[in-house]
């Protein structure tokens, strides 16, 4: 979700937006005295993790000596990471939000011996990966899980978690779920 941290230590002094913005939804979402269900404490706590990385990003992007690829890969990651759920995620639209041409895009990942299709297929395939294994998602069926990560069908779920954990969908919750 964030590129590695800098080796040393950094301070900033300067608060930006996004450093109050985080501090904020935060703030809000311990101040409230209601309950909670499961399904909203998980949305916000992915929520605060994806926040919680932007911030880094940001502030390491600015002061990184990486590679121009790298950093554009990194900006790349992150645009993915917060939109990943939805389907018609292009490499097109994430070099577009990376504010760079797609052609360059595709060359850093190339560099490092990816491309933009295949982190958004492994981002979506970890996302269902994430909710197939969480109790709190059993009530939804497979299709209903393919769906809130990005797979335009069930079948394209299925092949994405054989090609990266070899294994099904159904045999993944089996396992997550047995008794121990």
């Amino acid at each position: 979700m964030a590129p590695d941290f800098p080796p040393h230590p950094m301070r900033f002094t300067e608060r930006r937006v996004l450093d109050r913005s985080v501090e904020q939804f935060v703030e809000g979402a311990l101040a409230t005295d209601a309950e909670t269900s499961n399904i909203e404490g998980y949305a916000i706590s992915q929520l605060v993790t994806e926040m919680c990385a932007a911030v880094v990003l940001d502030r390491t992007a600015l002061n990184s000596t990486h590679p121009l690829a790298e950093r554009l890969c990194d900006r790349a990651d992150a645009v993915i990471s917060q939109q990943c759920r939805d389907p018609n995620l292009t490499p097109a639209l994430v070099a577009e939000e990376v504010g760079v041409a797609l052609r360059t895009l595709q060359i850093s990942y190339a560099e490092s011996g990816s491309s933009i299709a295949r982190e958004i297929r492994r981002h979506r395939t970890r996302l269902a990966h994430s909710l197939l294994t969480d109790d709190r998602y059993r009530p939804l069926t497979i299709g209903e899980i393919a769906e809130h990560a990005g797979f335009r069908s069930p079948m394209s779920l299925r092949r994405a978690l054989d090609e990266v954990y070899r294994t099904t969908p159904k045999a993944l919750r089996r396992i997550a779920h047995e008794p121990r």
